[in-house]
């Protein structure tokens, strides 16, 4: 696969967008946590207001779609794989910390890099797809 101009720049834009949703999301972790909320439960109430946030902020900025309406598939399409990085993010979590010992700060900070790799890919090739490719 041969990248292209527009690739590059999407990429920069999702990583624009994905590091600042990200720090806000990952302070509002560790604050959760601080309070003694169980990281599986700070995950849980950040995880869906991160996905609102990013959808917007994605389809506008980082794949620039046009504005004019919601698509409903396209929804779809992007709640389906948000819920699949959550499950990665969830499986992350387990493997690391009850299995693995390691620090859950430590574990969910690397896990965002991982599922935004995985999330990237899936939105601009299954979500985010240009206007003739249909659904």
């Amino acid at each position: 696969m041969k990248f292209k101009k527009n690739d590059i720049n999407e990429l920069i834009r999702y990583g624009i967008v994905g590091i600042s949703l990200n720090s806000l999301m990952y302070l509002a972790y560790l604050i959760l946590t601080s309070l003694y909320l169980s990281p599986y439960y700070a995950l849980l109430f950040l995880y869906p207001l991160g996905v609102l946030i990013g959808f917007l902020g994605h389809r506008r900025i980082s794949f620039k779609k046009s504005s004019n309406g919601l698509n409903f598939f396209e929804l779809l399409k992007y709640i389906f794989i948000y819920i699949l990085g959550f499950l990665l993010n969830s499986l992350l979590l387990y493997v690391f910390v009850d299995k693995g010992g390691y620090p859950h700060q430590l574990v969910q900070l690397m896990s965002i890099f991982v599922v935004a790799a995985f999330l990237f890919v899936s939105l601009k090739f299954f979500v985010f797809t240009p206007e003739r490719n249909g659904i």
